[in-house]
């Protein structure tokens, strides 16, 4: 729900990054690094789009250049995005590298100029599918897709307590149903189906790390190269709303 709703600020404001850190400023640039270049245009810009793709997200993230040779951290199982943010900012704990979130891939000019195109209805949250997802819900996991895939070396991912409330341990934990969540976010967790499949099939990624909150950040390795993979869903499958 968090991710809906900051997405959902991004393409009313320009307020992105106070509203997930308050006065916290990223070590990464608010805006993207570079953009299409003269005469040519962001790929999910497209006009025979009907909606943002996996495909056009994941070639507007490395237009946009932020993630590139930065690690990726997620968050999930209780964390939030101040938890990612705050520490993708802290010298990601002592191995001098430089965090990036899911929220700092693309920038608030793209987010208003091209996902907030009123053809995509991305602000429409009432709609729904037999899911109970709106596009905003399908939006979300298509980036979440699409950030995974272009990650680099290490990623991370916040989790509020190592040990799962519903069993399983760090990355792999068990998502719970949390009534405090829309109906379609309660069980359908971003992570499990739409962050670590794509990580792990990302050949670039070496290790996926679990950052435990509630143990003041304790990194544990909880996956390498070479170790089974989960199964990528289909996220193009999902149906839009009417």
């Amino acid at each position: 729900m968090i991710r809906t709703l900051v997405h959902l600020l991004l393409v009313l404001t320009t307020l992105m990054l106070q509203t997930l850190a308050g006065s916290c400023q990223s070590k990464i640039p608010d805006v993207c690094i570079h953009r299409p270049l003269p005469g040519q245009r962001w790929a999910c810009g497209d006009h025979k789009l009907q909606f943002p793709t996996v495909a056009c997200l994941t070639k507007d993230v490395l237009t946009c250049g932020k993630v590139k040779k930065n690690w990726c951290v997620f968050y999930s199982m209780g964390a939030v995005g101040t938890d990612a943010l705050d520490y993708a900012n802290d010298d990601m704990a002592g191995l001098n590298g430089v965090g990036v979130t899911f929220h700092m891939a693309l920038d608030d000019k793209y987010i208003k100029q091209v996902i907030g195109q009123e053809r995509f209805r991305i602000t429409d949250t009432t709609s729904k599918n037999a899911a109970h997802l709106n596009r905003q819900n399908i939006y979300v996991r298509k980036l979440s897709q699409a950030f995974a895939s272009v990650c680099t070396e290490n990623a991370f991912v916040m989790v509020l307590k190592r040990n799962g409330k519903s069993g399983g341990v760090g990355a792999y934990q068990t998502p719970w149903v949390n009534l405090a969540k829309p109906v379609g976010d309660r069980h359908d967790n971003v992570w499990e189906n739409d962050e670590f499949p794509p990580l792990q099939l990302n050949d670039k990624i070496k290790r996926v790390y679990s950052v435990d909150v509630s143990d003041n950040n304790r990194r544990t390795i909880d996956w390498t190269q070479g170790q089974p993979k989960k199964l990528l869903r289909n996220v193009e499958a999902i149906p839009l709303p009417p």
